[in-house]
């Protein structure tokens, strides 16, 4: 079959899609729905304890695990229905998991919790206080493992990435199978294109960045504010992209007051509405894909609000 094959050829080939079912699931996404579970990938996924993953469970968790295996250094994701509503980056794991929380509390709220090191018992103290549908990591400390089984109903996960990745997306509709590449485009400080006469410094690059990689994980129009290496507003979802980061924002301004924060965007701003928006926000960075027929009109409005704006050139749409 074509899976076997080199990504290149594979939008020319006929062929076949290798399924093994693993098992019958309860239900898909509502209770209403028949689901299966089906092998695809080589990641080994081990249930620990709780309840049985559902078919929720299993796409956000495998979610979650992307957005913290795109950093090196010890990240923390909590995700619900299928978007990220809050990350962070510390070398130590248990602060890494509140600045995720406290970026949207509310949503984190019986949401799935995912880390990309072993599981200590400080970090595991702090998710138990609040109510957490499952826990994913690579592994876990025997000290966090027996406090965390404690709670009967929480779904605890092992899981590690497999080497041999097919790097391949399928989505179905109603008459179509469609399959394209990952986007596993990461961006470096050598992408950025630097356009307004501000320029970030370089920790805010480091937010920036940061900041856009997170984009990546959430459903367009996605706007994300960050600081320190954490997420502290976001805005997904929006059919406008002006709605999005308004959302963003608001968040943000609730939880950082008046600090200055960064704002990445996964698609171009097409007039320079949202750069007005920003500068009466706290924003003082934007970092966004670029290529509007209006960019230098956006470019001229970052000026004029003394706004850093850096260009990457690419875009992370999700649907």
């Amino acid at each position: 079959n074509w899976f076997n094959r080199d990504l290149n050829d594979m939008c020319n080939s006929f062929g076949s899609v290798p399924l093994k079912k693993i098992k019958k699931l309860r239900y898909g996404e509502n209770p209403h729905q028949k689901a299966s579970l089906y092998e695809f990938g080589d990641s080994k996924i081990n249930e620990i304890s709780g309840k049985d993953l559902s078919f929720n469970n299993l796409n956000d968790l495998e979610i979650a695990m992307e957005v913290v295996n795109e950093f090196s250094d010890k990240a923390c994701a909590i995700v619900k229905h299928g978007n990220p509503c809050g990350v962070a980056i510390n070398k130590k794991q248990e602060i890494a998991y509140q600045k995720a929380l406290n970026c949207d509390s509310t949503s984190a709220f019986g949401g799935i919790v995912a880390f990309n090191s072993k599981v200590t018992e400080e970090a595991a103290k702090k998710i138990s206080k609040i109510f957490t549908e499952l826990v994913v990591a690579p592994d876990f400390s025997p000290k966090a493992l027996k406090l965390m089984k404690k709670k009967k109903n929480l779904i605890l996960v092992s899981y590690k990435k497999s080497k041999k990745f097919k790097g391949l997306k399928i989505k179905t509709t109603k008459n179509f199978l469609l399959i394209q590449e990952e986007d596993e485009k990461k961006i470096n400080k050598r992408d950025l294109v630097f356009t307004t006469v501000s320029k970030p410094t370089a920790s805010e690059i480091d937010d920036m960045i940061f900041a856009f990689t997170i984009c990546k994980y959430l459903n367009s129009n996605a706007i994300v504010v960050a600081k320190n290496r954490a997420t502290v507003g976001i805005g997904v979802g929006q059919t406008s992209r002006v709605e999005a980061a308004i959302q963003a924002m608001k968040r943000a301004k609730e939880n950082m007051k008046s600090e200055k924060t960064v704002l990445a965007s996964d698609g171009f701003f097409p007039f320079p509405d949202i750069i007005k928006i920003c500068s009466k926000n706290n924003i003082a960075c934007i970092i966004q894909p670029g290529g509007s027929k209006n960019d230098q009109m956006v470019i001229k409005a970052a000026n004029k609000s003394n706004i850093s704006m850096t260009f990457t050139g690419i875009r992370h749409f999700k649907h």
